[in-house]
């Protein structure tokens, strides 16, 4: 406005003729000093204007200036905060991808280890499945594992005949020795002709089992039947008699020598037929059917007869032959192959015995 008012009033001053100022110069000044003032005053309005101008741009710049300086502070504070942020997300997704990663790798090795522990069960169910048929109850030794307690109780037998053997050929001995220390007398003997079961030679014979009566009776008639009359020996009076006493007591030494034999074949039988083999209830878990003896005991005939014949007559044993594993086959094989190689000592005995009594007889003959 104050611009306006300055050139308006120029204008009008310099379109008034000359020479109505001409002849007013003291107005002219007057008008001029005015106008300078007028001037000078717009001028200094202006520069007013311009500086309060400029004073304002240049707090608009300095507000600028400390907005941009607080934009950027603010845009770096973001920055940092995002910076610090994203590193924080980092090491998150960092920590999170290494917890995974120890997760899978323990999984993994849970996993190894368990397809591991599997493979080991599995060798272990192979292994027990091979073991069952190596050593469970289907590839036992059938004989085995029905009478697990023979072993010892055979033992005991095998001794105890041994012994009973030794106790025969020690009464034979006295028998023939020292007749007049046994029964021998002719009320003995009337004792003896009494008793009917005394004679009776059958049970050797026939029954597997005697009881201890009867092996002692039976004995006693196989002294008799061996040696009814047995000689005594002569002194050396009687020998230094002659020649013919001397014959009589090398006859009585001859038929003492095979009295002692053939007794010692027929006492055999007789061991074989006491009852001398301790049992007990394992050896009731059988195919068959013993008859026990006096105390529970068996003999070897009894015994022999039926790891054979009663075998043999037994279908549960054949049952068993067929439902066990080829180790169980292998170990029966070997028990019963033990069997018949004690079966083949005991015929190689009896063979023995045979060819005792043949030589006896052929003796006998000789020196008839």
């Amino acid at each position: 406005m104050n611009k306006i008012t300055l050139c308006a009033s120029l204008l009008i001053m310099f379109s008034l003729p000359q020479r109505v100022y001409a002849s007013c110069d003291a107005c002219a000044k007057a008008a001029l000093d005015a106008a300078s003032a007028a001037i000078q005053s717009s001028v200094g309005a202006t520069t007013n204007v311009v500086t309060t101008n400029g004073q304002a741009i240049e707090a608009m710049n300095t507000s600028v200036q400390t907005g941009t300086q607080t934009l950027t502070s603010s845009l770096q504070l973001l920055n940092q905060k995002e910076i610090t942020a994203l590193d924080g997300v980092a090491k998150t997704i960092t920590l999170k991808l290494e917890q995974l990663s120890a997760e899978e790798e323990r999984s993994t090795d849970h996993l190894i280890s368990a397809i591991q522990q599997i493979e080991k069960d599995l060798r272990i169910a192979d292994v027990t499945m091979e073991n069952s048929k190596i050593v469970g109850p289907r590839s036992q030794t059938l004989s085995g594992d029905i009478n697990t307690a023979r072993a010892q109780d055979l033992m005991t037998g095998f001794a105890n005949r041994k012994e009973l053997k030794k106790l025969f050929g020690k009464n034979m001995d006295t028998w023939l020795n020292n007749p007049s220390n046994l029964a021998t007398s002719e009320s003995e003997k009337a004792v003896l002709l009494a008793k009917d079961e005394f004679w009776d030679i059958l049970p050797l014979l026939q029954k597997d089992v005697l009881t201890n009566e009867e092996t002692n009776n039976i004995h006693v008639l196989l002294q008799l039947l061996i040696e009814p009359q047995p000689k005594k020996r002569a002194t050396p009076n009687e020998l230094a008699e002659g020649e013919t006493a001397i014959n009589t007591e090398l006859n009585r030494l001859k038929q003492n020598a095979i009295a002692r034999v053939s007794h010692d074949v027929l006492a055999s039988i007789l061991a074989d037929k006491a009852p001398i083999i301790p049992t007990n209830e394992s050896w009731m878990k059988s195919y068959f059917t013993l008859d026990k003896g006096e105390d529970d005991n068996i003999s070897f005939t009894q015994f022999y007869e039926a790891e054979t014949v009663g075998k043999l007559l037994s279908p549960d044993w054949f049952l068993d032959i067929k439902t066990r594993t080829e180790a169980g086959l292998l170990r029966e094989q070997i028990y019963q192959t033990n069997t018949s190689n004690a079966l083949l000592s005991e015929i190689l005995k009896a063979e023995r015995n045979e060819t005792k009594l043949l030589s006896l007889s052929v003796l006998q003959r000789t020196s008839m």
